[in-house]
């Protein structure tokens, strides 16, 4: 019962080449992103931003080889981030911003002084506390648990938490005008748009045969499962390591898309294009068959629905806003009261639905993977306190929710700043009469209530990602920087682009 698994072959088995042949083929890709990221660095348009939207499709490509990293895997997103964060600092009056931003507790003051304990925990605290308690150690293979040591893994997860919190700094001080913010909603699009064609070409290459094409983008050193099935379907997995990973990006991307549709107009983003990829999206999400994926989507469509209800009683809209809004809402509960008078009619047909959540659902819990994560979570809160609430470091263990790694990892005083920082984020507000100000950061912070579900079952780390960081960044650039999006909203009175060059129908300014 439940999802099976088989580790991807070995790379390039199907193709009869010489081993030169084959090196040439794996460094075409790197060839292509490493000119991609010195075009980002020279060119005045933001490349960069496109490129880390994009590359968050390739989580299972290492830009540089393991072997030269010592079996460290650096992927497309984490590198693109730290040099978009270096250009973004380097604007006029860019690094001045960022001090403000990041040590201003009502900004993401709170989120800098987690990052600053993390890093300490990092290096004190596995030393602090060696050989004295039995964590599940961050490495995958050999015994599943072990005595706590200072490793690699608490150097790398601490320079991920800087990059970050880079990334949420960037954001916020990038974000500053209306032409600004129509460059990020069409990165994102293009992010999601890629994340699209790298899933619908991973499921096409696994009908036809032609899967090792796929595995110059398969150069990780961790287990690469893209045979994974479900009731003898085969999951949607993309260029991610698996589909549980994939599904979750899905939901992510599409969730944001959706939400910002309120605050942006044909000339930000083809409104058909951004509805398509959002729909194929969503497709591809519930095609993971993913349980983290799936209740992402379930959060998503409870926050979609108090969103709605929230615009059906806002005052001051338009009548195109409101029959926008009216259409979105029929067309919606249409379709579920039509499901539902099938079902109703012929309740034979919700046989293979029934038996489909209870395998995915239901079923999961006796499963040895359900067993698995339990356990990491029980010797996650087993190790926080031991340490008498300190934690054993960031990096220093392994858990299944994103919540008991930042406990089990960074102590009481990472988790109690943690926990500031988000209530400070999500209790933000824009100043009255800033509609796109508001818009913005309400499908940012839903965005991250939708991510934060997803990784209360599945956060291995501490980490939040460079997309939930962008977020933070985003909700923090339109309270701080506010007065610059003072356009009123597509669907009021006043087109929210009036003061938008009119370059801005092109893909990249």
């Amino acid at each position: 019962m439940g999802a099976s698994r088989g580790r991807a072959g070995s790379r390039f088995r199907d193709i009869a080449a010489p081993s030169w042949a084959r090196t040439a083929v794996t460094a075409v890709p790197l060839a292509v992103f490493w000119l991609l990221v010195l075009w980002g660095l020279i060119s005045r348009r933001p490349v960069l931003w496109y490129m880390l939207f994009g590359a968050l499709a390739f989580g299972s490509f290492a830009v540089v080889p393991p072997q030269v990293t010592g079996g460290v895997t650096l992927l497309p997103a984490s590198v693109v981030a730290v040099f978009l964060v270096a250009k973004t600092l380097l604007r006029p009056k860019a690094a001045r911003l960022a001090l403000d931003a990041a040590i201003d507790p009502k900004r993401l003051g709170l989120l800098t002084a987690f990052v600053i304990v993390a890093i300490v925990s990092a290096f004190l605290l596995p030393r602090l506390f060696a050989g004295q308690v039995a964590v599940v150690p961050m490495r995958v293979g050999g015994s599943p648990t072990d005595l706590l040591w200072p490793t690699s893994a608490n150097l790398t997860q601490a320079a991920y938490l800087m990059l970050s919190l880079g990334v949420a700094i960037a954001a916020a001080v990038y974000v500053r005008r209306m032409e600004d913010l129509a460059i990020i909603v069409r990165a994102v699009c293009f992010g999601g748009a890629i994340v699209c064609l790298t899933g619908v070409v991973e499921m096409v290459a696994s009908r036809t045969g032609a899967q090792a094409l796929l595995d110059p983008f398969r150069t990780a050193s961790y287990a690469i499962f893209t045979d994974s099935t479900v009731g003898g379907t085969r999951r949607a997995v993309g260029l991610m390591p698996e589909a549980s990973s994939f599904g979750p990006l899905c939901v992510g991307f599409a969730a944001i898309l959706f939400l910002l549709r309120s605050a942006t107009d044909a000339r930000m983003v083809n409104p058909a294009l951004q509805a398509g990829v959002v729909g194929l999206l969503l497709l591809l999400a519930a095609l993971s068959t993913s349980s983290t994926a799936y209740l992402g989507l379930f959060a998503l469509l409870v926050l979609i629905s108090g969103n709605w209800l929230r615009q059906a009683l806002q005052r001051g809209q338009s009548r195109p806003h409101r029959r926008r809004l009216a259409g979105e809402m029929v067309t919606a509960y249409s379709a579920a009261f039509m499901v539902m008078i099938v079902f109703l009619l012929d309740p034979h047909l919700l046989t293979p639905i029934t038996d489909f959540v209870d395998r995915m659902v239901f079923g999961k819990v006796s499963t040895n993977s359900f067993d698995e994560r339990m356990f990491w979570n029980s010797m996650g809160v087993a190790a926080f306190v031991e340490t008498h609430g300190l934690g054993v470091g960031v990096g220093g263990a392994r858990t299944s929710s994103w919540a008991i790694a930042i406990l089990s990892n960074t102590g009481l005083i990472g988790s109690a700043l943690m926990l500031a920082f988000l209530a400070v984020c999500l209790l933000k507000s824009a100043p009255r009469g800033e509609a796109v100000g508001r818009e913005v950061m309400l499908a940012a912070k839903l965005t991250i209530l939708v991510s934060l579900a997803m990784g209360s079952i599945s956060g291995t780390t501490t980490d939040f990602g460079v997309f939930t960081g962008f977020l933070f960044g985003l909700v923090m650039a339109t309270r701080w920087r506010a007065g610059r999006l003072n356009a009123p909203l597509l669907g009021h009175r006043t087109n929210p682009l009036s003061n938008v060059s009119p370059n801005l129908g092109t893909l990249v300014r």
